[in-house]
């Protein structure tokens, strides 16, 4: 379960993931307590690699996509909905126990798309997500959840 969470997520990623981002997501996806960096790794060969200057998970070859994609259960329907139930099982990380920091700003002083006031005593604090993936969840979700449809 958990090479395949991991092909489906990459067969329909919107953009390239971390390996910091692949991981918590499908430890959501199987249901597993945490999946390590190296059982992944192990699992998948050569099918995919960890790209060290990127810092990313992709396919070790295009022809790998391309077999997964012809395969009825790596169709868009079903890696999609999958994603999609990551991504939203993802917002859940985003509790009481999360760090606090400062808010986040971009160039334009506009606060990141998942700051949020804690209270008015405490103007600009805000959670941090448990998992990094919850910010490709954050743009991502409703593309995913279309798409399965």
């Amino acid at each position: 379960m958990i090479m395949a969470s991991t092909l489906r997520l990459l067969v329909c990623a919107e953009t390239s993931l971390t390996i910091s981002e692949v991981l918590p997501a499908v430890s959501l996806s199987c249901d597993a307590s945490e999946v390590e960096e190296e059982t992944l790794v192990q699992m998948a060969q050569s099918l995919i690699i960890v790209d060290r200057t990127a810092n990313t998970l992709r396919f070790s070859h295009l022809s790998v996509r391309e077999y997964l994609e012809a395969r009825a259960e790596y169709s868009d329907e079903v890696s999609h909905a999958l994603v999609a139930e990551a991504c939203l099982l993802s917002f859940a990380c985003v509790d009481d126990t999360s760090t606090v920091s400062r808010a986040r700003t971009n160039t334009h002083g506009e606060k990141h798309p998942l700051d949020v006031d804690l209270n008015e005593s405490d103007q600009g604090v805000v959670r941090e997500p448990k998992t990094p993936f919850v910010f490709y969840a954050n743009c991502y979700w409703g593309r995913h959840c279309k798409r399965e449809d």
